[in-house]
Parts: structure tokens; sequence; C-alpha cells
């Protein structure tokens, strides 16, 4: 089975430089992503259009996958350094979701005791899950990503498969 590499950088993060230029770019890209395309250059305008159909949906779909691994990957962080809700004194109870960080860190008492330690769980959860080493949360999440979609596009008879991992933890 061929291996197709596709560039860390095939999807701009920016959605609005997903344009005809780009498409046109990047079109030889096209048949990896989806089985609608089966050639490696593009007709008309038609394709380009499409192309970008489907560049926006992977782009949207890897976004909302990251923002709700990331979230998982923050709750997890509040639990290992022992973090409950303010309001639960008598039951500590720790945040079960992303309003309930956003609570917790809003929370000027609970900020202002022990504050150095606050302000580095607080740059934890910012900049350090997200370092090579401490993001194998985000890895793993691209890993079952690409794992899903090289098994759709074996299913439909994509004859090529796909090293993505890059542009997914990018995006």
């Amino acid at each position: 089975m061929e291996i197709n590499e596709v560039p860390v950088n095939l999807l701009p993060i920016d959605n609005k430089k997903i344009d005809e230029d780009w498409a046109s770019l990047t079109f030889k890209y096209a048949h990896c992503f989806s089985s609608e395309f089966r050639s490696t250059t593009y007709e008309d305008t038609d394709d380009l259009q499409n192309w970008i159909a489907v560049a926006e949906g992977i782009q949207l779909e890897l976004r909302e996958l990251g923002v709700h691994k990331a979230h998982e990957k923050i709750l997890d962080v509040f639990r290992d350094y022992g973090v409950y809700l303010p309001s639960s004194t008598n039951e500590r109870q720790h945040p079960v979701n992303f309003d309930d960080v956003i609570n917790i860190i809003s929370d000027k008492e609970w900020y202002n005791e022990r504050q150095v330690a606050k302000q580095a769980l607080i740059h934890n959860i910012q900049y350090g899950i997200f370092r090579r080493g401490f993001n194998l949360w985000a890895v793993n999440a691209a890993n079952s990503w690409i794992k899903e979609k090289k098994s759709n596009w074996l299913d439909r008879q994509t004859t090529s498969s796909v090293e993505v991992k890059g542009l997914c933890i990018q995006i």
C-alpha cells in the first residue's frame, strides 16, 4: 500500500486561508481525504470548491476534537492537583466539566490562597499540557482520529494510507 506524506501545514490554522488559491495548490492531497476525488489534478472550480468543503469539514472536526480532548486533559490536571469546587465545603467535589474549571479559576478567594501554586496550575493548563512530552493526550487523540479515518478510507477502497499526525496536532 502506498503511503502519501501529508504536509503538517496542509490545512491552515486560519480557515479564511482555505480559498481557491490554497485549493489549487493542495488539490493533489484531496484524494487522500475523500473518495469523491479520483485524481490528483482538478478539472474545474467545482472540484476546488468540493475540496475546500472537505478541508473545512476536516478542520472543524479536528478543532472540535482538540477542544474536547483539551477540556478532558484540563479536568484531569485539576483532579491530579487535588482541586475541588469552592462551593463544595462539606463534600469535596472535583470539577466535572470545563465550566466548573472556569468557576474555580474565577473565584478570587481560591486564587489568592496559595497564589503562586494557583498561578503554576493555570500556567500548566494554558501552556504546559501542549508542550512536547506533556501532550500525549493530543498525540493519542490524533492517532485515534487517524486510525478511524484510515479505516474509513480503506473501507471505501482508497488505495493509499495517509500520515497526518502532525496535521492533526497543529490544528
